[in-house]
């Protein structure tokens, strides 16, 4: 489990591994900051957060992190050339492809987008991909 509510919090930290054979959760290193909605796709080990909410779902952050489940660690690993939230993250060969999600904060301003960023893990660099329909 990484981020999310808590109590008295629209942000978390957290980050949680459970483990099926004793029905356990352990507490793993803090996400770098509090974030809810936390999209993640895992590649090769490490899991990948990108375009994630704050405040109550009306900001999204442009910080890109990686984690490395081995060493226990996060990095950031840069930003997008947009902030947007409620996209989707999909595994792809070594590509991570950030499709559709909504821009804008207040209400009226928030609009659904046909995205496509893709997010090459072997050169560490972003491109947009052809949107969707």
């Amino acid at each position: 489990m990484v981020g999310g509510y808590v109590e008295g919090s629209v942000t978390s930290f957290l980050n949680q591994e459970y483990d099926s054979a004793t029905n356990t959760l352990e507490n793993r290193r803090r996400l770098p900051i509090g974030l809810n909605h936390v999209r993640l796709t895992s590649h090769q080990g490490k899991l990948y957060s990108f375009e994630d909410f704050i405040r109550q779902n009306r900001d999204s952050v442009g910080n890109a992190f990686v984690y490395d489940v081995q060493t226990d660690r996060w990095k950031e690993i840069g930003s997008m050339p947009s902030k947007w939230g409620a996209v989707a993250v999909v595994s792809l060969g070594d590509k991570l492809h950030l499709i559709g999600g909504a821009h804008g904060v207040r209400r009226g301003e928030r609009r659904s987008v046909n995205e496509h960023f893709v997010y090459d893990i072997r050169q560490t660099c972003r491109q947009v991909g052809c949107p969707y329909p």
